[in-house]
């Protein structure tokens, strides 16, 4: 399954796909270059390889840090950002997984507020 890094033109609704070298490729040019591919199309393999963010130049698998890298590498914002001297903070979702189930303060808030209705019944 190829990983995409989609992007809505807000003027038209259209949505597009960010290669790795920036450039937009419509859905219509993804369907007809996995249409091509499956017949054995050289250049539509490689279309779709520039395209799916989840593979590297080599067509290795990337996990979820290197995946959130490849698509912020991709961004036209996400670059102004780090121009600027911001520094992006990447979760996946073991992440957060283990963010929701760590018991933190918000959940020590809730079970104090519990006690508190239960004693004043």
């Amino acid at each position: 399954m190829r990983t995409y890094n989609l992007t809505v033109d807000l003027e038209t609704g259209a949505v597009f796909a960010i290669d790795k070298n920036g450039a937009r490729r419509s859905m219509a040019e993804l369907d007809d270059a996995e249409a091509r591919a499956a017949r054995g199309d050289a250049d539509a393999l490689a279309t779709l390889m520039a395209v799916d963010v989840g593979v590297d130049d080599q067509g290795r698998p990337l996990d979820e840090h290197q995946i959130m890298e490849a698509i912020m590498h991709d961004c036209p914002d996400c670059r102004a950002a780090r121009a600027r001297g911001e520094e992006p903070v990447l979760f996946t979702s073991a992440d957060l997984e283990r963010l929701l189930i760590e018991p933190g303060p918000s959940s020590e808030m809730r079970a104090r507020a519990r006690a508190r209705r239960r004693r004043r019944r």
